[in-house]
This record gives structure tokens, sequence and C-alpha cells, in this order.
């Protein structure tokens, strides 16, 4: 499958969440040499998707141990983990910023509605000097989509 069906598949409304799972699993599993090789070692022979829960998922730890990334490209982010528990940060590698954006905000619409409508606040100490936070960009842009002066965005 297409890369750009996959992307706009998962905007679609009427496929349910199993078909986009079973279509980003299969994008995945052809486009990913370190997602397809994990899952041939946990199940030699090919992998059927009846099931959601037939899905494997990566382990956190290999995206501090792998590059993973689907297919050859330049970032646009790398986002890296705070390294709360250990010293090695894990990284994810993001191929289209515009993308990134439209996920996290279209997701907040789903579950909660027009950005306009709430005041978003943010306490980050510790984040704000991590300059390659995920978190951190996020939050910034909820705050300037919702144009609430309480939300800690200055007018000009």
């Amino acid at each position: 499958m297409l890369r750009s069906t996959i992307v706009n598949n998962i905007f679609d409304e009427m496929l349910t969440f199993k078909e986009k799972a079973q279509q980003v699993f299969q994008y995945q599993y052809s486009n990913n040499e370190v997602y397809r090789q994990w899952n041939d070692l946990l199940k030699p022979g090919g992998i059927t998707i009846d099931f959601l829960t037939d899905i494997f998922f990566l382990p956190v730890s290999f995206f501090k141990t792998h590059k993973v990334t689907t297919g050859i490209f330049e970032p646009q982010y790398i986002f890296e983990s705070s390294g709360t528990t250990q010293t090695s940060t894990s990284r994810h590698y993001v191929n289209q910023a515009a993308l990134y954006h439209t996920s996290f905000t279209e997701i907040f619409k789903l579950f909660y509605g027009d950005i306009k409508n709430f005041c978003i606040l943010g306490l980050l100490p510790s984040y704000l000097e991590r300059k390659n936070s995920s978190l951190v960009m996020m939050v910034n842009d909820l705050i300037g989509l919702s144009r609430h002066t309480s939300s800690g965005l200055k007018r000009k």
C-alpha cells in the first residue's frame, strides 16, 4: 500500500480502527527494516493480522539502540526522551513535521473539540531545557492554536 494512501486513511472516519491498524502494520512491516526483523523473529513464516492483539510492538528500548525509521529520509524533527530513567535517551525520527502536527491536533479535536474553546497550561520546567522535546513542541503549538490569553500566549 502506498504511504499517501495510509496517511489519508488515518484521518478517514469511515474506516474502523482495526482497518487502519492493519494497513499501518502492513506498511510498517514492508518498509521498516527494524520492525520487520522483530516481527520475523517473534513469528517466523509470516504474520496474519486477524485481531489487533496479533500486532507486535517494538520494545521501547529499541528506540535507544536502533535507528527506527520507515524508509530513508532526512528527519525534520529528532525528538529525544527525557532520559530520566537512564543516561541514554530514545530517539524518534520524524519524516514530515506537518503530518506530526496534524496528528496531534486532529486527535485533540477528536477527543476534546475545538482547541479555541480551551485554555492550555503547561508546567514543564525540566523539559524546557531539552531542545528536542516533543512534549514542549506540542504544548507550545496547542497554546498558539488556542489563542487563549491565559495560556501564556503573548499577543501583540
